[in-house]
């Protein structure tokens, strides 16, 4: 076997991906991820999450990393708590 084995030896969503979107239309490619089981669809989240990260989340982990955002944290889970203890919380 090559270094692809994993590839090979198991039904792995990114190779149906690949295999899918050779030639294929960006319609024929949702339709692929369409025809995903959940497992599938769960472990093709995983692989793009760790391939292709949004910048979003790049950032994010950056400001929780830094402490940037640890004040609106505590705010939020004070409003959270305040909310279950009145009932509505009066801004």
């Amino acid at each position: 076997m090559t270094g692809h084995s994993s590839l090979t030896t198991r039904r792995d969503p990114t190779r149906k991906m690949m295999e899918a979107a050779i030639g294929l239309t960006v319609q024929e490619i949702q339709h692929a991820i369409d025809a995903l089981t959940p497992a599938e669809l769960e472990e093709l989240y995983s692989w793009l999450d760790h391939h292709h990260p949004q910048p979003i989340d790049e950032r994010l982990q950056s400001d929780l990393a830094a402490g940037r955002l640890d004040k609106a944290i505590r705010r939020a889970l004070d409003d959270e708590k305040n909310t279950r203890r009145f009932g509505q919380l009066v801004l």
